[in-house]
């Protein structure tokens, strides 16, 4: 069994981000015929946003692995940019 992006895995993902001390919100932004909410971390003066709270905890994930450097060239060269997927 695996898991799957699913709303009942939201709240998990938010839990995670509150127990390593980030604030956690979402903004509700309506257009003319959708709704769209953004979800938001905050934490040492330091911002990340995503379209829900799973892509929220990848970006927060990455920016904790990798640091400031994540957009650096030199990270980008010992990190592939295909896969084989099998």
């Amino acid at each position: 069994m695996g898991l799957v992006d699913q709303e009942n895995t939201y709240n998990f993902a938010i839990d995670k981000l509150i127990k390593w001390k980030y604030e956690v919100f979402v903004i509700d932004r309506q257009a003319e015929f959708n709704k769209e909410y953004i979800w938001i971390a905050k934490k040492s003066g330091k911002s990340f946003s995503a379209t829900d709270s799973l892509k929220l905890l990848a970006i927060v994930t990455l920016y904790r692995e990798y640091g400031e450097e994540f957009y650096a060239d030199k990270l980008h060269k010992d990190v592939p940019n295909k896969f084989l997927i099998l």
